[in-house]
């Protein structure tokens, strides 16, 4: 099977809001990726800053190479609705996405870009691995609260690893769909699982790739326990909003078991490390957070990041 095709053209995406620095390290990853000689590839950089920040430097990037980069504002403050603008003004048979706080290795497009064709797949997704700072603690670190779930590559994904950091759409797949990510989420999180747990629905391919790895720089903000902490607490109520059934109570029923076995345990944990510490402390506050969604007793919540 030929799987080169030099008249596809890839569209990758970047949301931004506020990160500068980060997002002029993430265009250059994309500016020299490598082998991509097969295909042809375009930028679409959407500022969700009303006041433009991010525009400066695109276009200086814009200016200094031959490949398209294409910039655009929305200015209500919501990721869905970013992302949905991107989508729109996306030119390529193929939407790519990854974070403004990322950055690509340099075979990076290629190699998802063949996946997808391989396994002839709707969606890839690929891993997204911590790039710690010099002052990074060690408890972090041995916590691999950082760390996200991997699997082999062409192994369908689980809701465990729904997120658009890293990722690569068929453009049909939005073609054949109205509704693409809801803006109703766009403020609190969860709508990238949400549009991803949609397409499953619908039968659609959704596969893993793991030779496809970008970065995250892990900011000076998210080296102290209390930020997992929250993060866990809101990943867990993303989990808990799915609509109440038999299956829901199982996991209702379960939560309160594990939260149970690791309140039990975690006094013990102060005398084997904090990074196990932080693991079993993290672990109680996704249980919780799961449950209290679930039972509809949280507040409103922040955008998980």
């Amino acid at each position: 099977m030929n799987l080169s095709n030099k008249n596809e053209l890839i569209s990758v995406c970047i949301c931004t809001f506020k990160r500068e620095k980060l997002l002029r390290r993430a265009i250059e990853s994309i500016i020299y990726q490598k082998n991509i000689k097969n295909f042809k590839i375009e930028l679409v950089i959407v500022d969700n800053d009303k006041n433009r920040s991010g525009e400066k430097i695109v276009k200086q990037f814009a200016s200094n190479t031959d490949k398209n980069i294409y910039y655009y504002c929305e200015n209500i403050q919501n990721i869905s609705m970013a992302r949905n603008r991107a989508i729109c003004s996306a030119n390529g048979n193929y939407i790519a996405f990854i974070d403004d706080d990322e950055f690509a290795t340099p075979t990076w497009l290629n190699t998802i870009y063949y996946c997808l064709k391989t396994y002839n797949a709707h969606v890839v997704l690929g891993p997204v691995l911590p790039d710690y700072p010099d002052a990074t603690p060690k408890w972090l670190i041995e916590s691999r609260l950082c760390e996200r779930n991997r699997r082999n590559t062409g192994k369908a994904i689980t809701n465990k690893d729904m997120r658009t950091g890293n990722i690569i759409f068929k453009k049909e797949i939005f073609d054949q769909n109205s509704k693409w990510f809801d803006f109703n989420r766009g403020l609190t999180g969860g709508e990238d699982v949400e549009f991803l747990e949609r397409l499953i629905g619908l039968n659609k391919k959704i596969i893993w790739c793991d030779e496809a790895v970008v970065y995250e720089r892990i900011s000076d903000d998210r080296l102290n326990l209390t930020y997992y902490l929250q993060r866990h607490y809101r990943i867990g109520t993303i989990s808990g909003t799915t609509k109440f059934n038999i299956n829901k109570f199982i996991q209702i029923m379960k939560s309160l078991v594990l939260i149970c076995l690791y309140t039990t345990i975690f006094p013990f944990t102060l005398f084997v490390g904090k990074h196990r510490f932080a693991i079993v402390l993290s672990k109680i506050y996704y249980f919780f957070g799961f449950i209290s969604s679930s039972l509809n007793l949280n507040h409103p919540l922040n955008r998980v990041s």
